[in-house]
């Protein structure tokens, strides 16, 4: 159900213009504090629940929500990313109107992709989003989203929209273009980043595809050569261990595979918590009877937009690397909660974080500054690819969040992983 609004008088529509001309920029009002004030004034004018102010990544393969504001709790977030490859009708529209005035969104052909996905998990039934311009080029969207009943957006509401765009970009170009720049591209090195390991990803891929070919027959013809008994022993005992290592050359091309489709499924908005609960019983079983599992659950979770197969599995690859690093056996601690990143100006905001500890063997600063490399591992030969936390980097950046790890020798491991939220109710 969704929560009651707060009793905030609606500003007319004159008045509201006002306030957002009176807004300046400056070392007292950073941009990302002009953002929150534009999304609370735009929300209380039009009545709506939810605001969001989005921009393009620099490569414009998504957009990355600036600040989102939730009228219910008066609370605002950021990060949340949107997929150009996964909502392509919604983003066509973006660049070809001057707002998008869906009234029943779930079936508006510009952003029914967003339906199950967006819209219906967040209760969203309308929605009016207004194209961000910058000398001719969409820049990105500020996004009025209304809960209830469907309603009919008026000329003077779609204009009212389209001008809190205009206001937004009037408030870029005041500020120093260098604080504009880190606002706008705050997370370029990470896209960059992002973009040289889903180059590896396909790299990895199409080499994975090629060599399960050519391990298909050599795993058939060794297979047969181990089984056929006119066969001299020691030719069976050689074949037998081509059999073997062709075993875990597949296991190889499987997480190879993973590695290159780490991104193939569309993202949901879905309820941390419950698909954390949900997995209790698969992950208590999964680390054995020598490893003991604590959970611990915080209240105020809302929903983060990731795929949830994806999320379960950087929880499930966190959790099993802990008990990994626990050889004896010992006690995983998994906990979830909101976080209030502060201090950061590459990721501030309200976060889901996930954090898996454990007081094992930990790693050195060496081992740490790699252990997101692909390929790279600590365990022995033949029993590690070096692609599962390669893996979940890549999950946790596509979603807009990011990854911090604490590590010392004998002292134990603490990851921790925070997911941007696309709600808190």
């Amino acid at each position: 159900m969704t929560p009651a609004l707060s009793i905030e008088p609606r500003r007319p529509a004159d008045m509201a213009r006002l306030e957002l001309a009176r807004l300046k920029p400056g070392p007292a009002q950073p941009l990302d504090s002009i953002f929150r004030q534009i999304c609370e004034i735009a929300s209380d004018t039009l009545d709506v629940s939810r605001v969001g102010i989005w921009f393009y990544t620099g490569n414009r393969q998504a957009l990355r929500c600036a600040n989102l504001f939730e009228r219910s709790s008066r609370g605002h977030s950021a990060g949340v990313t949107l997929q150009v490859a996964d909502f392509p009708a919604y983003f066509a529209a973006l660049e070809q109107r001057r707002s998008i005035p869906a009234e029943v969104a779930a079936n508006d052909p510009r952003t029914r992709q967003l339906a199950d996905c967006y819209l219906k998990p967040l209760g969203i039934s309308s929605m009016l989003d207004a194209p961000i311009y910058r000398d001719g080029i969409v820049i990105g969207t500020i996004c009025h989203e209304h809960t209830g009943t469907p309603r009919e957006w008026t000329t003077e509401e779609r204009d009212f929209a389209s001008s809190v765009a205009d206001c937004v970009v009037l408030k870029i170009k005041a500020v120093d273009l260098n604080d504009a720049r880190a606002v706008l591209q705050q997370s370029d090195e990470m896209l960059f980043a992002l973009e040289r390991a889903d180059s590896m990803a396909r790299i990895a891929a199409e080499a994975a595809h090629d060599f399960k070919n050519i391990l298909t027959v050599v795993v058939g013809f060794a297979t047969e050569l181990a089984g056929a008994q006119e066969m001299p022993p020691y030719l069976r005992e050689m074949a037998s261990h081509i059999l073997k290592a062709g075993e875990r050359g597949a296991q190889l091309v499987q997480h190879m595979s993973a590695y290159g489709h780490a991104e193939a499924d569309a993202p949901e908005a879905v309820a941390i918590g419950e698909v954390v609960q949900r997995m209790m019983p698969l992950l208590r079983t999964a680390t054995g009877s020598k490893w003991k599992l604590n959970l611990e659950i915080h209240p105020g979770l809302g929903r983060v937009f990731v795929d949830p197969a994806q999320l379960e599995r950087v929880i499930y690859n966190l959790v099993l690397n802990s008990r990994d690093a626990l050889p004896n056996g010992g006690t995983v601690q998994l906990q979830v909660s909101p976080e209030d990143v502060r201090g950061d100006p590459t990721h501030g905001g309200m976060y889901a974080l996930i954090a898996v500890m454990d007081n094992g063997i930990g790693m050195d600063s060496a081992t740490l500054a790699r252990l997101f490399e692909p390929f790279f591992t600590t365990k022995p030969r033949g029993q590690g690819t070096g692609l599962g936390m390669a893996i979940v980097k890549r999950i946790v950046e596509r979603a807009g969040g990011f990854i911090r790890v604490e590590s010392e020798p004998g002292r134990g491991t603490n990851v921790r992983v925070y997911f941007p939220f696309v709600s808190r109710g």
